[in-house]
């Protein structure tokens, strides 16, 4: 028996970790979610809804994949499972503070319909074994010019459009709710200019995008001087 386990973590190592990564991707965000004041915690609460932390967690992944079928079985199962972990997270919570009759609703017509609110991911997902199969080329300069110069604008573009359209909104009004999932409603929440928590969270949102865009840049270097030399 411990000879087959540790021939299948072997063999399998990647995917699993990966999967115990979206365990943990899936749990920490819905945590957060309900941690008194939405917004104090709101670069963590919405790291697992956010297309700009989904571009930096697939790349991640992507790079350390050893190669391109495990690029494609690593993020999908990665984001899967975050997907099914966030929203089993969420409907336990929901059960344990509505109470499972609540209403006629258990615990699995909370997961459902949390589950089908966030349809756009799952179609992400599937998206991803192709966007996998590009970006692991890029990566391992494979594949012509300009489909590592799409992979280049697929990367970097939203996230500098994230970081620019955060910066352009940072002091226009939000919307504020103390628990965004504990029944609330529209006259719980209140429209107010940013105030210090909300700025540091959009802040540190930008300085990791910013990071990561370095950091890509610094990872390709060599590759993007010869598809500008191309040109």
């Amino acid at each position: 028996m411990a000879k087959k386990l540790t021939s299948l973590l072997i063999e399998h190592g990647q995917p699993l970790s990966f999967a115990a990564l979206g365990v943990v991707a899936g749990i920490v965000p819905s945590v957060f979610n309900h941690l008194g004041e939405f917004w104090k915690w709101s670069f963590i609460a919405k790291s697992a809804s956010q297309y700009g932390f989904w571009v930096i967690f697939v790349t991640l992944i992507i790079v350390k994949s050893k190669s391109r079928k495990l690029a494609i079985l690593n993020t999908v199962l990665f984001c899967l499972v975050m997907c099914i972990v966030y929203g089993v997270t969420e409907a336990t919570y929901m059960v344990s503070n509505s109470g499972s009759g609540t209403m006629g609703y258990g615990f699995f017509d909370y997961f459902l319909t949390y589950e089908s609110a966030q349809i756009f991911w799952y179609v992400v997902i599937l998206l991803l074994i192709p966007i996998s199969v590009l970006v692991y080329d890029s990566v391992h300069n494979k594949g012509n010019i300009y489909k590592r110069i799409a992979v280049q604008l697929l990367i970097v573009a939203p996230l500098a459009g994230a970081v620019i359209g955060i910066i352009g909104n940072i002091s226009n009004t939000v919307v504020v709710c103390a628990d965004v999932s504990n029944k609330w409603s529209a006259s719980d929440c209140t429209f107010q200019r940013p105030d210090a928590w909300i700025v540091s969270n959009l802040l540190i949102e930008v300085v990791v995008y910013l990071s990561f865009l370095v950091f890509w840049m610094m990872y390709l270097r060599h590759t993007i001087r010869t598809q500008i030399a191309r040109l």
